[in-house]
């Protein structure tokens, strides 16, 4: 009888040493996990959210931080932005311009380093800003308020104002369609450049 205790109290033994070891070694295993989520969440707090509604159609609250787009899809874009807009992808992009402000102060408004063509539309009734830099720290920021090395249109029944205090205002070195829009512009140098049209 007493070898029967003996044996049930090293089983139960057995089951709690294993128990505390697997709550330790998962305690242990959490802390670097944590520390690579901190990591992370510092490396993108540069750009701007992208929050898709579904796989083709994204909303863009603009803020001070970069909106990066490396993504083809439609991008409705709203609010006040103090740092541009980057596109480099192979897709073709959409962008609606909803009420949107865009001042950069160290660059362009909108830069599109590649995309298989973007067309930009104003929403209706929407009034929509778009300013660059007078000051570049470097070459690579743009030519322009709104620069394109991809084919570019644009369209809409909104209203979109550009100003440029460096370069071109609208400048793209493929094809440049207005469509329709209703535009103000005040620029530096050029205030519509095309190479291809």
């Amino acid at each position: 009888m007493k070898r029967k205790y003996l044996l049930i109290a090293i089983i139960i033994f057995v089951l709690l040493a294993g128990i505390v070891t697997t709550f330790f070694l998962l305690s242990k295993s959490d802390k670097p996990l944590n520390q690579a989520d901190t990591h992370t969440t510092e490396t993108v707090e540069e750009y701007n959210d992208i929050a898709w509604i579904n796989e083709s159609l994204a909303q863009v609250i603009l803020n001070d931080k970069i909106t990066k787009i490396t993504q083809g899809g439609t991008y409705n874009i709203h609010g006040n932005g103090s740092s541009g807009i980057y596109i480099d992808t192979d897709d073709k992009i959409k962008l609606i311009l909803n009420d949107a402000n865009i001042i950069n102060k160290n660059g362009s408004a909108i830069f599109i380093e590649n995309a298989d063509g973007v067309e930009i539309e104003l929403a209706d009734n929407s009034i929509n800003h778009l300013e660059n830099s007078p000051k570049r720290e470097d070459d690579e920021n743009g030519e322009g308020t709104l620069f394109s090395n991809a084919s570019l249109s644009l369209s809409g029944n909104g209203y979109l104002s550009v100003k440029s205090n460096y370069s071109d205002a609208i400048s793209t070195k493929k094809n440049l369609d207005i469509l329709s829009g209703n535009y103000a512009i005040i620029s530096e140098n050029d205030g519509l450049k095309g190479k291809d049209s």
